[in-house]
């Protein structure tokens, strides 16, 4: 491990204690959960580390009050942390700061090292019913991704003018709460079918809820943690014949800087 996964392995195992003590499920996913199954830990040029809870749970742990968060460790969430602006929840350690991507550079902006966590939503039975949710949410995505874009960045002035006119017209809090509110209409306790909707990108993978069920323990460098019941499946879904490595040319990374710790 290097000297951020270190230190994510650490915000990691703090987060995992207060959620095991709340009892509220969560398990490794995204790129985390592949790098426990095909490397027993980080993958080894990833930065960072993502949950996933199921949207009851997730709620409940937002709720949250602010003494269960002991120092360093904080919770930043779109609808209490000002100048947030991403449509899911980070626990970050407010004792490693970190510079992020070239806007948020130029913008002089500090963040903090986190692990991020997404919350999981139901998905209604009939194919026609989750089509239309799926193109109301990417299009949510699309404007709140804009209403949150910087526009001072280096665009063309007509861009710049549309990002302009676009925040004037939904801010990114309203646009946030019409996304919740047409992502969270199914509990995901109570439905077949399951996806991260809140991703900032327009992705919308879809997987069989069975598929995450309790949990199952898995080993993640030096620790055990939860992951879905059938990693296989939700992996296959996300990445397709994830055990292929790819090249280096298609390792992706956040590329941040670590400032202070």
């Amino acid at each position: 491990m290097n000297e951020i996964q270190s230190a994510e392995l650490d915000i990691l195992k703090s987060l995992c204690v207060l959620l095991d003590k709340h009892n509220l499920r969560y398990y490794l996913f995204f790129g985390t959960l592949l790098g426990a199954v095909r490397h027993k830990g980080f993958i080894p040029w990833d930065d960072d580390v993502d949950i996933a809870m199921p949207r009851e749970d997730y709620e409940k742990f937002i709720a949250l009050p602010d003494e269960e968060f002991h120092s360093p460790f904080k919770l930043h969430e779109i609808q209490k942390t000002e100048h947030y602006y991403t449509p899911f929840a980070k626990y970050i350690d407010s004792s490693i700061q970190i510079r992020l991507d070239e806007e948020q550079r130029r913008k002089g902006e500090h963040k903090y090292l986190w692990v991020d966590i997404f919350p999981l939503d139901g998905l209604p039975d009939s194919p026609l019913r989750t089509k239309l949710l799926k193109q109301k949410a990417v299009f949510l995505k699309r404007l709140f991704k804009l209403s949150t874009s910087d526009p001072e960045y280096k665009r063309s002035p007509l861009k710049n003018m549309v990002i302009k006119i676009i925040a004037k017209l939904f801010p990114y809090k309203k646009v946030y709460r019409m996304l919740h509110k047409t992502i969270t209409r199914y509990a995901f306790y109570n439905s077949k079918k399951a996806a991260s909707i809140s991703e900032i990108n327009a992705s919308f993978y879809i997987y069989p809820s069975e598929a995450f069920g309790t949990g199952k323990q898995i080993l993640f460098e030096d620790a055990m943690f939860n992951a879905p019941v059938d990693s296989d499946t939700c992996l296959r879904v996300l990445y397709g014949d994830y055990m292929q490595v790819p090249p280096e040319n298609e390792r992706d990374t956040h590329a941040f800087t670590l400032l202070r710790q």
